[in-house]
């Protein structure tokens, strides 16, 4: 993996009140096992069109598009 670069944070309150935070961060991956802290219960590898099916928090959406963008022009 390569090294991580900082994208960007989000702010949140869940809605039973108890406010979240999101730091995103992007890297190069190649290959290996994925290691969850015990805060992390679940990850999923998939595409800009693929994270559509997904539940997600507020704002994440626009944050995945985002670094689709930069990887795009980066090639």
């Amino acid at each position: 993996m390569g090294a991580l670069k900082y994208l960007c944070d989000l702010t949140f309150v869940h809605p039973d009140g108890i406010p979240g935070l999101i730091l995103s961060f992007y890297t190069n991956y190649k290959s290996g096992k994925i290691k969850l802290d015990r805060d992390n219960i679940n990850y999923a590898w998939v595409t800009l069109e693929e994270a559509k099916n997904y539940d997600l928090v507020e704002g994440l959406w626009e944050e995945i598009e985002m670094v689709d963008k930069i990887l795009k022009a980066k090639n």
